[in-house]
Parts: structure tokens; sequence; C-alpha cells
């Protein structure tokens, strides 16, 4: 009765021992791949490209950003102007400048 016992946690060992042989096997192959040329190669490349259109992202968010300010300014010009020829009314001049002033202050700050 002991020796089976014992005959059976050599078995599961055993089992056990060649499942963690064939990850070890597994791990090592995967990372032999990962470090190979290539492999770094393409991840180098990879980073490189997505930086590449991080810069022009940001680019276009400043261009965009810059436009906004130029239209709010050209807007508050109309708005100047068409008060001086008595189109608007005084009360929602200052509240149009007002408005525009303050959505320009607090989206850019």
């Amino acid at each position: 009765m002991r020796v089976l016992r014992q005959r059976e946690l050599v078995e599961n060992y055993k089992n056990e021992n060649e499942v963690t042989r064939l990850d070890l096997t597994r791990e090592s192959r995967d990372a032999r791949k990962a470090a190979s040329s290539g492999a770094a190669q393409d991840i180098s490349r990879l980073q490189e490209e997505g930086n590449r259109y991080i810069r022009k992202i940001e680019s276009e968010r400043k261009k965009i950003e810059q436009l906004d300010l130029e239209i709010a300014d050209y807007q508050a010009k109309i708005l100047e102007q068409k008060s001086r020829m008595g189109t608007y009314s005084i009360t929602y001049l200052l509240t149009y400048l007002l408005t525009y002033s303050l959505a320009r202050l607090f989206r850019w700050c």
C-alpha cells in the first residue's frame, strides 16, 4: 500500500516536471523570437511611427486652438462693427463679448 502511494507520487512529480519543462521550452522559444533582430527592428520602427503620429496630432491640435482663437477674435470684431452700425443693442453686444471672452479664457487656460 505504501509503495503504491509512493509510486503515484513519483508519477505525479514526473508529469508535473514534464509540464514545467514544456512551459520552459515554450517560454525560451518565445524569448528568442522576441530578442531576434527582426522583431527588435519592427518594434523600434513601430515606436518611431507612433511617435511621429503623436507629433502630427499635437501639431494639428495646436493649429485648431489657434484657429479657434482667431475665430473668436473675428466674431468679436464683427460684433463690434455691427454695433457701430447700430444693428445690435449694447446689452446684446456686452453679453456676447463677455460670453466669448470667458469661453476663450476657460478653454485655453
